[in-house]
């Protein structure tokens, strides 16, 4: 009854997409599709959850208005994928790499890159960047350093000896950073945490 509510909500949105007065009101009309993405993503229908919201990101005028649309495409198709819908992998990763590559920097490519099924979506030294560039103020600071150490680390090991002590001392650089960081949490009397 509840997906047959969402469906009902989201049906209702896209004809309002399409009224010939629509056109006047261009962010609106996809705010309204990433909200009718969004109610078929919760009634449980990703297929036509992705189609909506490719659409919205396709009529969107800037990248900003098309990211959250963006976000749940790829979540909905990563969902699908880990609940057994390999059909839906190829169309995954590639929403997924163009995401990391149009969001570069933001805290849901760092997000997105920690998660095991982005793993060989971009080149490590590509990955190792965006996981780098997250602030300390982020709540995914210390996710990203340890995911981006972990790639420095494979980079070392794969690295020719002619590049060897370049990777190893960004690896030592990044895992150094860490481990104060993590320190710093150990010393901070939160047993749990410790």
């Amino acid at each position: 009854a509840i997906a047959a509510m969402y469906r009902s909500a989201a049906n209702q949105l896209l004809a309002s997409v399409d009224e010939p007065d629509a056109s006047l009101h261009e962010t609106e009309r996809v705010r309204a599709m990433t909200s009718a993405g969004t109610a078929f993503y919760l009634a449980g229908d990703t297929v036509l959850c992705v189609d909506v919201l490719e659409r919205a990101i396709g009529e969107a005028k800037s990248p900003e208005e098309a990211e959250p649309a963006h976000w749940l495409a790829v979540v909905a198709l990563d969902s699908a994928v880990e609940e057994g819908e390999s059909s839906l992998k190829p169309r995954r990763d590639q929403l997924a790499m163009l995401y990391l590559t149009e969001y570069a920097g933001t805290d849901r490519a760092a997000r997105l890159l920690m998660r095991p099924s982005s793993t060989g979506l971009l080149p490590d030294d590509e990955a190792v960047e965006i996981l780098l560039s997250i602030q300390p103020t982020s709540p995914n600071f210390l996710a990203a350093r340890r995911q981006a150490s972990q790639l420095l680390y494979r980079m070392y090991r794969r690295a020719p000896a002619s590049r060897r002590t370049f990777a190893a001392q960004r690896f030592v650089d990044t895992a150094s950073q860490l481990i104060r960081q993590e320190l710093l949490e150990v010393r901070s009397g939160d047993v749990e945490l410790a």
